[in-house]
């Protein structure tokens, strides 16, 4: 199990503002833009291969929303054949991806610190903290999800309150409810800047649509670049001292 401690060093944290973390995350993001572009298609290319045996037509399934959308006849929808399959299989899929992202978060740290980084370090969310990361993220998807139902402004101003929530779980193994808490203080106490993380990662994360939506690989990981800038000009950037 990797252990860390807060580790304050000009080169490695960020200054408690929008343009500085962001800023910091590029820097960082770019030494391990290529393990981003392999999370992205391994799990495009796993969801893939699940949907198919499940025998859902994506494109059937659009083309039968588009016109209840059309005739507001929404019964149509449960009616597409491999839905509720391809559903549970997508949730399920969601849940046993997450702690990849940890893994994630942990390649940027040692990127910070100039150290060096192997694929296998991906895999570092199935062995620390692995239940409390997926925890973290079926509570935060609900409440987000449930401020989404209210219409999508109120899920808007809701997320920036757990930007931070994965780091502080990852690298503090912190439980799921106590790093809900520790994000939500902080982020309440310095809300603007996290507002507007939130926003500019959101339009940052999904530039690569402009790309032919090629480009979307190389950019949709770039918000966890963000958090972890961000939990490093909060926090401490946190340095590992012993693996065990």
């Amino acid at each position: 199990m990797e252990n860390f401690s807060e580790f304050d060093n000009l080169l490695t944290t960020p200054q408690k503002d929008s343009s500085s973390i962001i800023s910091h995350a590029f820097e960082t993001y770019k030494k391990v833009i290529w393990y981003g572009v392999l999370m992205v298609v391994g799990v495009y290319i796993i969801s893939s291969i699940i949907t198919s045996i499940v025998g859902f037509d994506q494109s059937a399934a659009l083309e039968v929303i588009r016109e209840a959308v059309r005739t507001k006849n929404y019964e149509l929808i449960h009616n597409i054949h491999g839905l509720q399959s391809n559903s549970g299989v997508s949730i399920f899929l969601s849940l046993a991806a997450f702690p990849l992202y940890a893994g994630f978060l942990y390649i940027l740290n040692k990127a910070n610190f100039g150290e060096q980084f192997t694929f296998s370090d991906l895999f570092i969310g199935y062995k620390q903290n692995t239940l409390q990361l997926i925890l973290f993220y079926v509570i935060s998807s609900l409440i987000i999800g449930i401020s989404a139902l209210f219409c999508l402004i109120p899920a808007i101003f809701v997320a920036p309150l757990f930007f931070i929530g994965l780091p502080i779980v990852f690298f503090e193994n912190a439980s799921a409810t106590d790093a809900l808490k520790k994000s939500y203080e902080i982020a309440k106490n310095n809300y603007g800047t996290f507002l507007g993380l939130s926003i500019l990662t959101f339009f940052i994360s999904i530039s690569g649509l402009i790309l032919c939506c090629i480009g979307i690989i190389f950019t949709t990981m770039f918000t966890f670049a963000a958090k972890y800038s961000a939990y490093c000009a909060f926090l401490g950037a946190p340095k590992p001292l012993v693996k065990a």
